[in-house]
């Protein structure tokens, strides 16, 4: 909200509060001034408002795969609000989607705050969000067999591998 002073007969009667979008581009008008010393000559000025900058802040992401999203927030000025969108970087193969990545790779998460009456719009801000391979462990279990005997069924253990995920 902006205070602007009005003036009557070149008295001040009273102040009103405005939004930027609302403000009369008017002059601003000087008043009310007495002086013997002085021929007083009141020259009006001019009150221009603009929009104010918007600044949108992603902050990073860091993670070990674990098969859930992994997202990140969007800041921006006056708690704005924005919509962030996700897309790989090479080598990941990934959106643009709203929707926040489960797999290993490297993102860039883009917000977009649309602006309002009162701020600079659109305007964007980037973070990363990186997912980091976990460790997998694959043991062979030992076998034998006989010289010309049919192979053993040949089987191992996984220790890492989250449920779900077929490997």
């Amino acid at each position: 909200l902006f205070t602007r002073p009005v003036f009557v007969g070149g008295g001040l009667v009273g102040f009103v509060n405005l939004k930027a979008h609302q403000l009369d581009m008017g002059g601003i008008v000087p008043g009310g001034q007495t002086s013997t010393n002085y021929t007083i000559t009141y020259v009006n000025g001019t009150l221009v408002i603009t929009k104010k900058p918007v600044i949108v802040t992603v902050p990073p992401v860091d993670v070990p795969y674990d098969g859930n999203p992994h997202g990140t927030s969007c800041t921006a000025t006056d708690g704005l609000t924005g919509t962030i969108s996700y897309t790989g970087v090479v080598p990941t193969v990934y959106g643009p989607s709203t929707t926040a990545p489960t797999a290993v790779g490297d993102y860039i998460a883009t917000c977009t705050v649309p602006g309002d009456p009162n701020h600079d719009g659109p305007t964007t801000g980037e973070g990363t969000v990186k997912i980091r391979p976990i460790a997998l462990t694959v043991v062979a279990n030992n076998k034998t067999r006989v010289y010309g005997a049919a192979n053993p069924v040949l089987d191992g253990t996984l220790t890492g591998v989250l449920a779900g995920d077929n490997i």
